[in-house]
Formats: structure tokens, C-alpha cells, sequence
């Protein structure tokens, strides 16, 4: 959630409606429960969302509530590294929007907090995504020109802005003991003077490059594969092992649709389903019943069949009359012949 900058009288209207509408709260706070915030003077957060967190001090007696508050977006930050304050009222508007009444928090501290971005290095998303191809492919025991690393999510690594250049700043990422590959959480460290400064756990998105079976066309479910629908590529995959042989894949089933380009590996793929015949006689179904024994016929002209089954099959067939259930083999369609020792 984005808010907007207001006056003073602007916010403290806002907060009054706010306030009419979202009525009592939902935030499952009980009495003489509580969560306190402390705002701040002055903060300095790196580029992105600002949360409660960032501004003040989240007290409680709730970790949980004492965590969500915390997590509350409250403003955005643009990329001009300009100074922002923020009225304490914005901040009391977040939280009704959260769900929380004016009873259950209690903030306390300044009127205004003045919120300033870190200098970050132009170069710094750079040297963390090398960093960290690094050491996947150490991880994964592959070439270095082999893994691909982007980060997921921004990370909150600030750089000293204050006369510290990037001659003495180093970044560095541990491999993980458990290399895997798409989603993967990594330890970015940043060093200065070969010193340990900042430790954060970094979200990044991690990919191998090796040869994978991709479709040379549109797949549509259910296509049964050949060699025209298949072809190899180098690519960029998040499957450790993916598919590098047409052979194996042919003749089995796709599962679901397959763009052009896109790989195609067993998980994709399933044994070839035939269409079942429907069968000559369904279960419920009104037959003629034909008795025979030795050279005595006897034709029960309404029975029911209890079991669906095709020509030549035995199925079990109640006599309507006497409530009686015997075997038969259907013979027709709506005919099932007894044969009687």
C-alpha cells in the first residue's frame, strides 16, 4: 500500500473517516493486550517500501501482532535519495487500515519522522548477482559461466556514504550446503577493510545453463510425442537434471499445454491414455435374460443388469420376478445368456 502525502488537516480528516468506516477491529488483539510504537526522529532505510519497523520501535506482549505490525508498509521511496517526513497521523491511518482500533496500539514519540534513503553503490546489485553465481556454481561443482544469479527481492545492504569508496569494499556470498536451483536463499556478506560489516539473507533467482529437450512447436494436452514436436537448445533452466534426450520422451503423452521454445522433461509428460470403449451393456440396464440348459431354453424377458461390461464378459443379472442374481455372459446388446449345469 502506497499513501499519499497530505497537510495536517488533510490526514487528521482522513483519519476520522477512515476510522467511521473500518468500525471496530479485526485484528483479534484482547483486552489488556496491546502493541506500543516509538516512532523515531530521523531513520535511514534503503531504497524500496518503508514498514513500521524501519520507523519506530514495536513493543508486546503478542510476538506474532508485534511482527505484523512491523511488517506494515507505510510509504515508498523514490531513487532521488531525497529526505521525506512523515506525520505521525499517516502512520495511525496505516494501522486503521490494518484493522486496528486507536485503543489497541499505542504510539508514542515525534510529530514528524524524517526518513532518508542509504547511498547505495550503482554497481552494488551487480557485484551481489556475480557474487553469488559464484558460489552456486562452487556449490553445484559446474563452470562459473555456467550459472546465472538475479536477485528476487531488494536487499537491504547499505554502503557507507561517507567517504568510504568501493576500493575497500568487498561483497562476498557463502554457498549453500544444499545447492538447488530457482528460489534460492543465499548469505550475502559485506565486507570493509576485509572486516565483516553486515550479514543478510538474499532471495535470488538461480539458473543453470545446459542443453534441454524444448518443443519446436506449440504443445497442445494430450499431444503424443514424436521427434518433429522436440528439439535440443541450450538453455536456461531451474531443473538440475532436465530431459537432454529426445529418444526417451517419444511416445508418451503431454500433460499439459507446452509453449514453442519452452523445455519439456518426463514430469511433463505421462503414458499414452486410450479412450474406453463404452461398454455394450451399462450397469442398470433392462436386458432380456436368456436361461439355457442342455436343450431347454427359458427367456426371462425383464431383468437387470448389475455391472457394465462388453461383449463375451460375465456380468452379474438380477431376475426382476424372483429377485434372484445370477451370472451371465453377454452375448448382445441387452442380452445376457445363463448357461445352467
Amino acid at each position: 500500500m502506497r499513501l499519499f502525502f497530505c497537510t495536517h488537516g488533510q490526514l487528521h480528516g482522513i483519519a476520522i473517516m477512515v476510522a467511521a468506516v473500518i468500525g471496530t477491529s479485526s485484528s483479534g488483539l484482547i483486552a489488556g493486550e496491546g502493541v506500543s510504537v516509538r516512532l523515531r526522529d530521523q531513520v535511514r532505510v534503503s531504497q524500496g517500501i518503508v514498514r513500521v519497523s524501519h520507523l519506530a520501535e514495536v513493543s508486546g506482549d503478542d510476538p506474532e501482532e508485534v511482527a505484523r505490525v512491523g511488517q506494515l508498509d507505510v510509504m515508498s521511496l523514490s531513487q532521488d535519495n531525497s529526505k521525506h517526513t512523515l506525520p505521525r497521523e499517516q502512520l495511525l491511518i496505516r494501522l486503521l487500515l490494518a484493522g486496528y482500533a486507536e485503543s489497541e496500539i499505542r504510539v508514542s514519540g515525534p510529530q514528524m519522522v524524517t526518513v532518508s534513503q542509504e547511498a547505495v553503490s550503482s554497481h552494488a546489485s551487480t557485484d551481489i548477482e556475480t557474487a553469488a553465481a559464484m558460489a552456486m556454481a562452487q556449490a553445484l561443482d559446474v563452470p562459473r559461466e555456467d550459472v546465472r544469479a538475479r536477485l528476487a527481492a531488494p536487499l537491504d545492504l547499505p554502503f557507507d556514504d561517507q567517504g568510504t569508496s568501493e576500493k575497500n569494499i568487498t561483497i562476498d556470498v557463502l554457498p549453500p550446503v544444499r545447492p538447488s536451483l530457482g528460489r534460492v536463499r543465499l548469505t550475502v556478506r559485506l565486507l570493509k577493510d576485509g572486516q565483516l560489516k553486515q550479514t543478510v539473507n538474499g532471495l535470488f533467482d538461480v539458473r543453470l545453463r545446459q542443453a534441454v529437450v524444448v518443443a519446436s512447436e506449440p504443445l497442445v494436452q494430450g499431444t503424443v510425442l514424436t521427434a518433429d514436436h522436440l528439439t535440443t537448445s541450450d538453455d536456461w533452466t531451474d531443473v538440475r537434471h532436465a530431459s537432454s534426450s529426445i529418444p526417451q520422451l517419444l511416445d508418451r503423452q503431454v500433460r499439459r499445454a507446452i509453449p514453442a521454445g519452452e523445455p519439456v522433461s518426463s514430469l511433463d509428460l505421462q503414458p499414452i491414455r486410450t479412450t474406453k470403449a463404452r461398454p455394450l451393456i451399462s450397469a442398470r440396464d433392462t436386458v432380456r435374460l436368456v436361461v439355457r440348459h442342455g436343450t431347454l431354453t427359458v427367456i426371462v424377458p425383464t431383468a437387470e443388469a448389475l455391472q457394465s461390461g462388453q461383449q463375451g464378459e460375465l456380468i452379474r443379472v438380477r431376475n426382476l420376478d424372483s429377485r434372484k442374481v445370477v451370472v451371465g455372459r453377454i452375448v448382445s446388446a441387452g442380452e445376457v445368456e445363463v448357461q445352467l449345469e
